[in-house]
C-alpha cells in the first residue's frame, strides 16, 4: 500500500490542476521561485546552529555539563549516556539527532562485543561441557 501512496500522489495532484485549469509546470516553478529566497534567508540560523554545536561538543562544556547533570538525571530514571541527548535537544533538533546517532553507534559496538563474547562463551562451554 505505501509503495502506491507517492505515485497517487501526483496523479491525485496532477488531476487537481487539470480540473482546476492551473499549469502545473507553472505552478511548480513559481513555488520554488518563493523558496529560493526563504531557503537564503534561514541559511545563516541553520550555519550558526550547527556551528554552535559543535562548539558546545568541541569545548568539553557537553561533557561536563553531562557529568555535572549526571546524577540529578540519574534520580530522574534518566540514563547517564542520554545527558547530552537531553542538554542539546532544547537547542537543536539536528544537533540532538547526531548525538542520537553516537548513541546508537556506541551500543551498536557494545552489543556486537557482546554477542561475540557470547559465541565464545558458547562455543568454550560446548567444548568443555559436551
Amino acid at each position: 500500500m505505501s509503495v502506491y501512496l507517492i505515485p497517487l500522489l501526483f496523479i491525485l495532484i496532477f488531476a487537481l490542476t487539470v480540473f482546476k485549469k492551473v499549469k502545473p509546470y507553472e505552478a511548480f516553478t513559481f513555488g520554488v521561485k518563493s523558496a529560493i529566497p526563504f531557503a537564503v534567508s534561514i541559511f545563516p540560523y541553520l550555519v550558526s546552529i550547527f556551528v554552535l554545536t559543535e562548539l558546545f561538543e568541541a569545548s568539553g562544556l557537553s561533557n561536563a555539563l553531562s557529568k555535572l547533570l549526571s546524577p540529578i538525571f540519574n534520580l530522574l530514571g534518566i540514563p547517564s549516556e542520554l545527558t547530552k541527548l537531553v542538554l542539546i535537544k532544547p537547542f537543536s533538533g539536528n544537533g540532538a539527532l547526531a548525538v542520537l546517532t553516537d548513541i546508537y553507534i556506541t551500543l551498536t559496538e557494545w552489543i556486537v562485543i557482546f554477542l561475540d563474547a557470547h559465541q565464545l562463551f558458547m562455543e568454550v562451554a560446548k567444548l568443555f561441557f559436551t
